[in-house]
């Protein structure tokens, strides 16, 4: 990883219910392949999801903070790219829900 300082913020939204969830932690408090495959955006983002969602899906919004900027991606349920899911999971464990 170029940069040894990441901070993840990660939100989850949508649903039916519509109940945000967020979680703000470093990387390096995350389990070792999640810290990792945040190192992977990091120095290797994915290619940009298609466009269009499915009505009532999930919105899952990742950002990655460095010293030299940010990183931001934004999936629905159903393009959250495979690699990317346990990360996703682990944060959501670690997620609480947000004041409105």
């Amino acid at each position: 990883m170029s940069d040894p300082v990441v901070r993840v913020h990660y939100r989850r939204s949508g649903g039916i219910a519509g109940l945000a969830l967020v979680a703000d932690v470093a990387a390096a408090d995350l389990p070792p392949a999640d810290a990792q495959t945040v190192a992977g955006l990091v120095d290797h983002p994915p290619a940009p999801a298609p466009q269009g969602r499915v009505p009532d899906e999930f919105t899952h919004e990742l950002t990655l903070r460095t010293g030299s900027g940010e990183q931001a991606y934004v999936w629905g349920d159903t393009q959250v790219p495979d690699e990317v899911r346990p990360l996703l999971a682990s944060l959501r464990a670690l997620a609480a829900p947000s004041p409105r």
